[in-house]
């Protein structure tokens, strides 16, 4: 899971930017017709390819001078699901998943947010890695039919104060699609 989120991956996606000069807005529409979303964000983040995982999506932002050394990102995986099953399900073993892999983690759990009729169940943590850079991840689970979506956001852990609410405006463009 740690691997996913440092790393990253993505395939299946189109970028098509919009005019819109403001740092504030989200000009650049990303869409991925094979896992059934698309989202916006800023001009300066890009999809970045993975052959590999065809059922994962990751976005990038550029490196913004040099001392930038890490790419905050967000991670959009789905999983068809092969019976039903109720969200709050769904969300628990997402989190039993994380835990089992990382055991050390202190997963917090966040208050549902709706978007467009869509409750996403939220969930964040820390982490360092072997270097002790420190990183703060917010999650999302969200189970629509038979398909499950899990979003990752991931930001170093000092810069967390600029990315959580650009992460919040990302997470609120998710649209699926058809």
């Amino acid at each position: 899971f740690l691997t996913l989120i440092l790393l990253g991956a993505t395939m299946a996606c189109t970028n098509d930017t919009k005019t819109n000069s403001s740092n504030t807005e989200l000009p650049n529409l990303i869409k991925s017709d094979s896992l059934g979303f698309a989202l916006q964000v800023p001009k300066n983040w890009e999809v970045q390819p993975n052959t590999g995982r065809p059922d994962l999506v990751g976005i990038f932002e550029t490196f913004q001078d040099s001392t930038d050394k890490f790419k905050e990102n967000i991670q959009i995986w789905r999983e068809e699901i092969p019976m039903p099953i109720p969200d709050s399900m769904y969300y628990q073993a997402a989190m039993t998943q994380i835990r089992i892999a990382n055991p050390d983690l202190t997963i917090q759990m966040s208050q549902p947010i709706i978007i467009d009729s869509l409750k996403f169940r939220g969930f964040e943590f820390q982490f360092s890695t072997t270097d002790s850079a420190k990183y703060k991840v917010i999650g999302y689970t969200l189970l629509k039919g038979k398909y499950g979506y899990n979003l990752t956001c991931t930001a170093e852990q000092s810069k967390e104060t600029i990315y959580l609410p650009l992460f919040n405006k990302i997470i609120h463009s998710f649209k699926l699609r058809p």
